[in-house]
Protein backbone atom coordinates (compact mmCIF):
# COMPACT_ATOMS: atom_id res chain seq x y z
CA UNK A 1 0.00 0.00 0.00
CA UNK A 2 1.46 3.44 -0.69
CA UNK A 3 2.32 5.85 1.93
CA UNK A 4 -0.33 8.14 0.70
CA UNK A 5 -3.20 5.39 0.62
CA UNK A 6 -2.18 4.15 4.11
CA UNK A 7 -2.62 7.88 5.27
CA UNK A 8 -5.91 8.61 3.79
CA UNK A 9 -6.93 4.95 5.34
CA UNK A 10 -5.40 5.84 8.63
CA UNK A 11 -7.03 9.78 8.60
CA UNK A 12 -10.65 8.05 7.78
CA UNK A 13 -10.17 5.42 10.79
CA UNK A 14 -9.41 7.79 13.07
CA UNK A 15 -12.12 9.97 12.12
CA UNK A 16 -14.98 6.95 12.35
CA UNK A 17 -13.48 6.33 15.65
CA UNK A 18 -13.58 9.33 17.50
CA UNK A 19 -17.29 9.56 15.97
CA UNK A 20 -17.81 6.63 17.89
CA UNK A 21 -15.91 8.20 21.03
CA UNK A 22 -17.95 10.82 20.83
CA UNK A 23 -21.26 8.99 20.67
CA UNK A 24 -19.85 6.92 23.68
CA UNK A 25 -18.86 10.69 25.82
CA UNK A 26 -22.39 11.46 25.27
CA UNK A 27 -23.67 9.00 27.26
CA UNK A 28 -27.28 7.15 26.63
CA UNK A 29 -29.31 6.21 29.11
CA UNK A 30 -29.80 2.10 29.28
CA UNK A 31 -33.51 1.32 27.74
CA UNK A 32 -36.01 0.45 30.37
CA UNK A 33 -37.28 -3.55 29.68
CA UNK A 34 -39.42 -5.26 31.20
CA UNK A 35 -38.18 -7.47 34.20
CA UNK A 36 -38.50 -10.86 31.76
CA UNK A 37 -36.21 -9.20 29.50
CA UNK A 38 -33.69 -7.22 31.70
CA UNK A 39 -30.23 -9.27 31.27
CA UNK A 40 -31.45 -12.20 29.16
CA UNK A 41 -29.48 -13.50 26.27
CA UNK A 42 -30.46 -14.98 23.21
CA UNK A 43 -27.65 -16.95 20.53
CA UNK A 44 -29.09 -17.14 17.23
CA UNK A 45 -27.04 -19.26 14.89
CA UNK A 46 -27.65 -19.14 11.56
CA UNK A 47 -27.33 -22.99 9.95
CA UNK A 48 -26.96 -22.87 5.87
CA UNK A 49 -26.51 -25.35 3.59
CA UNK A 50 -22.91 -27.35 2.59
CA UNK A 51 -21.81 -25.41 -0.24
CA UNK A 52 -19.23 -27.28 -2.63
CA UNK A 53 -15.60 -27.58 -3.10
CA UNK A 54 -15.81 -24.55 0.01
CA UNK A 55 -17.52 -27.26 2.48
CA UNK A 56 -16.22 -30.73 2.52
CA UNK A 57 -19.77 -33.14 2.67
CA UNK A 58 -21.30 -33.63 5.26
CA UNK A 59 -19.86 -30.25 7.24
CA UNK A 60 -22.99 -28.64 8.62
CA UNK A 61 -24.13 -31.71 10.16
CA UNK A 62 -20.41 -32.34 11.97
CA UNK A 63 -20.22 -28.82 13.30
CA UNK A 64 -23.63 -28.37 14.66
CA UNK A 65 -23.34 -31.98 16.32
CA UNK A 66 -19.97 -30.26 17.92
CA UNK A 67 -21.74 -27.45 18.65
CA UNK A 68 -24.16 -28.58 20.76
CA UNK A 69 -22.29 -31.28 22.46
CA UNK A 70 -19.10 -28.84 23.03
CA UNK A 71 -20.64 -25.33 24.01
CA UNK A 72 -21.35 -25.41 27.78
CA UNK A 73 -24.73 -24.78 28.34
CA UNK A 74 -25.18 -21.38 30.14
CA UNK A 75 -27.94 -20.58 32.30
CA UNK A 76 -30.70 -18.75 31.58
CA UNK A 77 -29.70 -18.24 27.75
CA UNK A 78 -31.76 -18.98 24.77
CA UNK A 79 -29.94 -20.59 21.93
CA UNK A 80 -32.06 -20.39 18.68
CA UNK A 81 -30.54 -22.48 15.53
CA UNK A 82 -32.05 -20.84 12.10
CA UNK A 83 -32.10 -23.71 9.61
CA UNK A 84 -32.18 -21.76 6.76
CA UNK A 85 -33.41 -22.79 3.25
CA UNK A 86 -32.11 -26.67 4.06
CA UNK A 87 -32.15 -28.36 0.17
CA UNK A 88 -31.86 -32.11 1.78
CA UNK A 89 -34.90 -33.09 4.22
CA UNK A 90 -33.15 -35.63 5.36
CA UNK A 91 -30.76 -33.75 6.93
CA UNK A 92 -33.21 -31.09 7.99
CA UNK A 93 -34.96 -33.90 10.06
CA UNK A 94 -31.38 -34.74 11.69
CA UNK A 95 -30.46 -31.55 12.30
CA UNK A 96 -34.20 -31.14 14.18
CA UNK A 97 -33.58 -34.12 15.99
CA UNK A 98 -30.30 -33.26 17.08
CA UNK A 99 -31.18 -29.56 18.55
CA UNK A 100 -34.10 -30.99 20.54
CA UNK A 101 -31.90 -33.80 22.09
CA UNK A 102 -30.00 -31.29 22.99
CA UNK A 103 -32.96 -28.61 24.77
CA UNK A 104 -32.09 -26.31 22.31
CA UNK A 105 -34.43 -24.49 19.41
CA UNK A 106 -34.92 -24.42 15.86
CA UNK A 107 -36.73 -21.98 13.73
CA UNK A 108 -36.94 -23.48 10.15
CA UNK A 109 -37.16 -21.46 7.28
CA UNK A 110 -38.26 -23.74 4.33
CA UNK A 111 -37.16 -24.30 0.88
CA UNK A 112 -39.84 -24.60 -1.42
CA UNK A 113 -38.92 -26.09 -5.08
CA UNK A 114 -42.04 -24.27 -6.63
CA UNK A 115 -40.95 -21.29 -5.04
CA UNK A 116 -36.81 -21.32 -6.09
CA UNK A 117 -38.08 -22.62 -9.32
CA UNK A 118 -39.92 -19.41 -10.48
CA UNK A 119 -37.13 -16.85 -9.81
CA UNK A 120 -35.37 -15.50 -12.41
CA UNK A 121 -32.29 -13.35 -12.58
CA UNK A 122 -30.92 -9.87 -11.85
CA UNK A 123 -29.96 -8.71 -15.26
CA UNK A 124 -31.33 -5.13 -15.37
CA UNK A 125 -28.00 -3.52 -14.25
CA UNK A 126 -25.65 -5.35 -16.94
CA UNK A 127 -28.20 -4.31 -19.93
CA UNK A 128 -29.06 -8.26 -21.23
CA UNK A 129 -27.73 -11.65 -20.41
CA UNK A 130 -25.80 -10.98 -23.65
CA UNK A 131 -23.53 -8.79 -21.63
CA UNK A 132 -21.89 -11.90 -19.96
CA UNK A 133 -20.55 -13.32 -23.26
CA UNK A 134 -19.32 -10.03 -24.67
CA UNK A 135 -15.62 -9.12 -25.31
CA UNK A 136 -16.75 -5.60 -22.45
CA UNK A 137 -17.10 -8.74 -19.61
CA UNK A 138 -14.05 -10.37 -20.67
CA UNK A 139 -11.99 -7.32 -19.53
CA UNK A 140 -12.56 -7.43 -16.55
CA UNK A 141 -10.51 -9.43 -13.87
CA UNK A 142 -11.73 -12.62 -12.93
CA UNK A 143 -13.04 -11.80 -9.46
CA UNK A 144 -15.00 -9.17 -11.16
CA UNK A 145 -16.34 -11.73 -13.24
CA UNK A 146 -17.25 -13.67 -10.46
CA UNK A 147 -19.03 -11.07 -8.70
CA UNK A 148 -21.24 -9.57 -11.44
CA UNK A 149 -22.79 -13.22 -12.19
CA UNK A 150 -23.22 -13.97 -8.49
CA UNK A 151 -25.31 -10.48 -8.77
CA UNK A 152 -27.18 -11.47 -11.75
CA UNK A 153 -27.80 -14.36 -9.81
CA UNK A 154 -29.04 -12.19 -6.84
CA UNK A 155 -32.78 -13.50 -6.81
CA UNK A 156 -31.72 -16.93 -6.35
CA UNK A 157 -28.88 -16.52 -3.74
CA UNK A 158 -31.62 -14.20 -1.90
CA UNK A 159 -33.70 -16.98 -1.68
CA UNK A 160 -31.33 -20.36 -1.38
CA UNK A 161 -28.80 -18.61 0.49
CA UNK A 162 -30.50 -16.01 1.93
CA UNK A 163 -28.24 -14.73 5.29
CA UNK A 164 -29.53 -11.80 5.60
CA UNK A 165 -32.95 -13.06 5.82
CA UNK A 166 -32.24 -15.60 8.47
CA UNK A 167 -30.34 -13.12 10.18
CA UNK A 168 -32.97 -10.81 10.20
CA UNK A 169 -35.59 -13.56 11.54
CA UNK A 170 -32.97 -14.13 14.53
CA UNK A 171 -33.03 -10.58 15.63
CA UNK A 172 -36.68 -10.39 15.17
CA UNK A 173 -37.11 -13.37 17.37
CA UNK A 174 -34.77 -12.04 19.75
CA UNK A 175 -36.57 -8.84 20.42
CA UNK A 176 -39.31 -10.63 21.75
CA UNK A 177 -37.90 -12.98 24.30
CA UNK A 178 -34.67 -11.67 25.39
CA UNK A 179 -32.87 -8.27 25.95
CA UNK A 180 -29.31 -9.11 23.96
CA UNK A 181 -29.36 -11.32 20.83
CA UNK A 182 -26.20 -12.46 19.48
CA UNK A 183 -26.90 -13.08 15.97
CA UNK A 184 -23.77 -15.54 15.12
CA UNK A 185 -22.48 -17.27 11.87
CA UNK A 186 -23.43 -21.10 11.92
CA UNK A 187 -20.12 -22.21 12.53
CA UNK A 188 -19.26 -19.63 15.46
CA UNK A 189 -19.47 -20.71 19.53
CA UNK A 190 -18.28 -19.45 22.84
CA UNK A 191 -16.16 -20.87 25.37
CA UNK A 192 -17.55 -20.88 29.35
CA UNK A 193 -14.84 -17.77 29.83
CA UNK A 194 -15.19 -15.88 26.59
CA UNK A 195 -19.17 -16.24 27.21
CA UNK A 196 -19.46 -14.88 30.47
CA UNK A 197 -17.05 -11.75 29.41
CA UNK A 198 -19.63 -11.27 26.81
CA UNK A 199 -22.18 -11.25 29.37
CA UNK A 200 -20.67 -8.70 31.37
CA UNK A 201 -19.96 -6.55 28.23
CA UNK A 202 -23.40 -6.00 27.57
CA UNK A 203 -24.09 -5.15 30.79
CA UNK A 204 -21.02 -2.66 30.71
CA UNK A 205 -21.73 1.22 30.65
CA UNK A 206 -21.91 3.49 28.88
CA UNK A 207 -24.88 1.32 27.28
CA UNK A 208 -24.74 0.82 23.66
CA UNK A 209 -27.27 -0.86 21.38
CA UNK A 210 -24.68 -3.11 19.62
CA UNK A 211 -21.60 -5.33 20.80
CA UNK A 212 -18.98 -6.22 18.39
CA UNK A 213 -17.73 -9.31 19.24
CA UNK A 214 -14.76 -10.49 17.61
CA UNK A 215 -14.19 -13.84 15.92
CA UNK A 216 -11.06 -16.21 15.39
CA UNK A 217 -11.11 -19.25 12.97
CA UNK A 218 -9.93 -22.53 14.00
CA UNK A 219 -7.85 -25.11 11.74
CA UNK A 220 -8.70 -27.57 13.45
CA UNK A 221 -11.82 -28.14 15.61
CA UNK A 222 -10.16 -30.21 18.29
CA UNK A 223 -8.61 -26.74 19.56
CA UNK A 224 -11.42 -25.43 20.61
CA UNK A 225 -11.33 -24.88 24.11
CA UNK A 226 -7.42 -25.11 24.27
CA UNK A 227 -6.71 -21.32 22.50
CA UNK A 228 -7.38 -17.96 23.79
CA UNK A 229 -9.53 -16.57 21.23
CA UNK A 230 -7.65 -13.07 19.11
CA UNK A 231 -9.11 -10.14 19.85
CA UNK A 232 -7.30 -8.51 17.32
CA UNK A 233 -7.36 -11.82 14.72
CA UNK A 234 -8.66 -9.22 11.80
CA UNK A 235 -11.37 -11.72 11.38
CA UNK A 236 -15.27 -9.85 10.64
CA UNK A 237 -16.81 -9.81 13.63
CA UNK A 238 -20.12 -11.22 14.86
CA UNK A 239 -22.78 -8.76 15.90
CA UNK A 240 -24.99 -8.72 19.21
CA UNK A 241 -28.21 -6.53 19.49
CA UNK A 242 -29.80 -5.28 22.17
CA UNK A 243 -33.72 -4.89 21.87
CA UNK A 244 -33.69 -1.18 21.35
CA UNK A 245 -31.62 -1.33 18.66
CA UNK A 246 -32.76 -0.45 15.48
CA UNK A 247 -30.08 -1.10 12.66
CA UNK A 248 -30.56 -4.85 10.58
CA UNK A 249 -29.13 -6.89 8.17
CA UNK A 250 -29.37 -4.77 4.31
CA UNK A 251 -31.31 -8.18 2.64
CA UNK A 252 -30.05 -6.92 -0.77
CA UNK A 253 -26.98 -8.43 -0.38
CA UNK A 254 -27.02 -11.43 -1.04
CA UNK A 255 -24.27 -14.54 0.76
CA UNK A 256 -20.87 -13.18 -0.62
CA UNK A 257 -21.21 -9.90 -1.95
CA UNK A 258 -20.96 -7.56 1.63
CA UNK A 259 -23.58 -9.36 3.18
CA UNK A 260 -22.31 -8.29 6.88
CA UNK A 261 -19.82 -5.78 5.89
CA UNK A 262 -22.96 -3.83 4.47
CA UNK A 263 -23.63 -3.26 8.21
CA UNK A 264 -20.45 -2.92 9.52
CA UNK A 265 -20.10 -0.24 7.18
CA UNK A 266 -23.67 1.56 8.00
CA UNK A 267 -22.63 1.20 11.62
CA UNK A 268 -19.29 3.59 11.40
CA UNK A 269 -17.10 0.22 11.98
CA UNK A 270 -13.45 1.32 11.08
CA UNK A 271 -12.37 -1.83 8.69
CA UNK A 272 -11.40 -2.49 4.79
CA UNK A 273 -14.85 -2.45 4.42
CA UNK A 274 -14.98 1.07 4.44
CA UNK A 275 -12.84 1.30 1.52
CA UNK A 276 -14.15 -1.47 -0.98
CA UNK A 277 -15.13 0.22 -4.40
CA UNK A 278 -18.30 0.07 -5.09
CA UNK A 279 -18.99 -1.31 -8.87
CA UNK A 280 -22.16 0.51 -10.71
CA UNK A 281 -24.66 -2.54 -9.79
CA UNK A 282 -23.67 -2.75 -6.05
CA UNK A 283 -26.59 -0.07 -4.35
CA UNK A 284 -25.33 2.74 -3.10
CA UNK A 285 -28.34 3.74 -0.76
CA UNK A 286 -26.69 2.49 2.16
CA UNK A 287 -28.75 1.39 5.15
CA UNK A 288 -29.40 4.83 7.34
CA UNK A 289 -29.18 3.79 10.92
CA UNK A 290 -30.12 6.66 13.48
CA UNK A 291 -27.82 4.99 16.48
CA UNK A 292 -24.92 4.76 13.69
CA UNK A 293 -21.52 4.56 15.84
CA UNK A 294 -23.51 3.55 18.99
CA UNK A 295 -21.27 -0.10 19.63
CA UNK A 296 -18.90 -1.23 21.98
CA UNK A 297 -16.52 -4.54 21.04
CA UNK A 298 -16.54 -6.88 23.42
CA UNK A 299 -13.85 -8.78 25.13
CA UNK A 300 -15.92 -12.08 25.18
CA UNK A 301 -14.89 -13.40 21.45
CA UNK A 302 -16.09 -16.21 19.03
CA UNK A 303 -14.11 -19.29 17.66
CA UNK A 304 -15.29 -20.58 14.03
CA UNK A 305 -15.15 -24.17 13.48
CA UNK A 306 -13.06 -25.31 10.48
CA UNK A 307 -15.33 -25.77 7.45
CA UNK A 308 -13.73 -28.59 6.41
CA UNK A 309 -10.60 -30.66 5.69
CA UNK A 310 -9.81 -28.38 2.63
CA UNK A 311 -6.97 -26.19 4.78
CA UNK A 312 -8.43 -22.95 3.94
CA UNK A 313 -8.81 -22.09 7.58
CA UNK A 314 -5.27 -20.69 7.50
CA UNK A 315 -5.11 -17.12 8.51
CA UNK A 316 -3.17 -16.07 4.95
CA UNK A 317 -5.10 -18.03 2.79
CA UNK A 318 -8.00 -15.26 2.81
CA UNK A 319 -8.07 -15.04 -0.99
CA UNK A 320 -8.51 -18.79 -1.49
CA UNK A 321 -11.19 -18.71 1.06
CA UNK A 322 -12.76 -15.98 -1.18
CA UNK A 323 -12.20 -18.10 -4.23
CA UNK A 324 -13.70 -21.15 -3.27
CA UNK A 325 -16.66 -19.74 -1.88
CA UNK A 326 -17.39 -17.77 -5.28
CA UNK A 327 -17.27 -21.21 -7.08
CA UNK A 328 -19.40 -23.14 -4.51
CA UNK A 329 -21.91 -20.29 -4.58
CA UNK A 330 -22.73 -20.47 -8.44
CA UNK A 331 -21.79 -24.32 -8.57
CA UNK A 332 -24.80 -24.62 -5.99
CA UNK A 333 -26.98 -22.25 -8.30
CA UNK A 334 -26.20 -24.51 -11.44
CA UNK A 335 -27.30 -27.43 -9.11
CA UNK A 336 -30.60 -26.27 -7.56
CA UNK A 337 -31.43 -24.64 -11.31
CA UNK A 338 -30.85 -28.41 -12.59
CA UNK A 339 -32.58 -29.95 -10.52
CA UNK A 340 -35.57 -28.42 -9.67
CA UNK A 341 -35.81 -26.47 -12.93
CA UNK A 342 -34.93 -22.67 -14.19
CA UNK A 343 -36.99 -19.69 -16.05
CA UNK A 344 -34.76 -19.78 -18.89
CA UNK A 345 -32.10 -22.26 -18.96
CA UNK A 346 -29.93 -21.36 -21.38
CA UNK A 347 -29.32 -18.28 -19.30
CA UNK A 348 -28.92 -20.31 -16.14
CA UNK A 349 -26.25 -22.12 -18.12
CA UNK A 350 -24.59 -19.16 -18.94
CA UNK A 351 -24.83 -17.62 -15.28
CA UNK A 352 -23.49 -20.17 -13.42
CA UNK A 353 -20.65 -21.55 -15.70
CA UNK A 354 -17.16 -20.37 -14.11
CA UNK A 355 -15.06 -18.04 -15.86
CA UNK A 356 -12.10 -19.59 -17.66
CA UNK A 357 -9.68 -17.10 -16.12
CA UNK A 358 -10.70 -17.47 -12.83
CA UNK A 359 -10.33 -21.24 -13.04
CA UNK A 360 -6.49 -20.72 -14.30
CA UNK A 361 -5.60 -18.67 -10.97
CA UNK A 362 -7.19 -21.16 -8.67
CA UNK A 363 -5.11 -23.41 -10.74
CA UNK A 364 -2.60 -21.21 -10.03
CA UNK A 365 -2.94 -20.73 -6.64
CA UNK A 366 -3.03 -24.21 -5.99
CA UNK A 367 0.55 -25.19 -6.78
CA UNK A 368 1.78 -22.10 -4.70
CA UNK A 369 0.58 -23.92 -1.91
Amino acid sequence: MSPRRYLKRFCRDLGLRLKQQIALLRGYKRPDVTDNLRGSIMIARVIGNDLYPRHVEGQMLNNLCFILENEPKFPGVIKLFILNRLFDSALQSEALKLIADHDAEALVLPFVPDEYAALGWDIEPFGTADFFSSPEFLEYDSQMQMRMKMWACGPKMRYAMGVNGARNAGITAGKERAEWTAVLDGNCMFTEASFEQFRKDCQSRPFTPYKIVPMQRLEDNADFGRLEPDLKSGEEPQIAFHCTALGAFDERFPYGIRDKTALLSSLGLPGPWQYWASPAWIPKDAQRIDDRYRYHYTRGAVFRLSSGGNGLEKKHLQKERYQSRNVAILKTVGKLNGRYGSMNPEISELMTSIPNKYKQERCLVKQNH
